[in-house]
């Protein structure tokens, strides 16, 4: 199993597979953000992690104050942290 995660700057998917995890926020690979997802002040620098199994995946909220919130389970995973929806 695999699932998508956004795309690199080059316009290609980023996926992860089985075993793998990817951290995501504002920060950046210097804090430990591997999946960039906006500048917005209200998201945490690193604001979640989704690992992924044989069989689905798991999203851990690493923030304190944000709600994360599936929004779409048939397309590509997105997320709600505040007004906007991070893809």
């Amino acid at each position: 199993m695999a699932v998508e995660v956004g795309y690199d700057g080059q316009g290609t998917p980023i996926q992860v597979c089985a075993g793998a995890s990817v951290t995501f926020g504002r920060g950046s690979k210097e804090m430990g953000v591997d999946l960039f997802v906006g500048d917005n002040p209200m998201l945490h620098r690193l604001c979640g992690q989704l690992t992924v199994t044989d069989t689905g995946w798991d999203l851990v909220n690493l923030g304190s104050f944000c709600q994360l919130a599936v929004r779409d389970l048939d397309r590509a995973l997105q997320f709600g942290a505040g007004p906007p929806v991070y893809r």
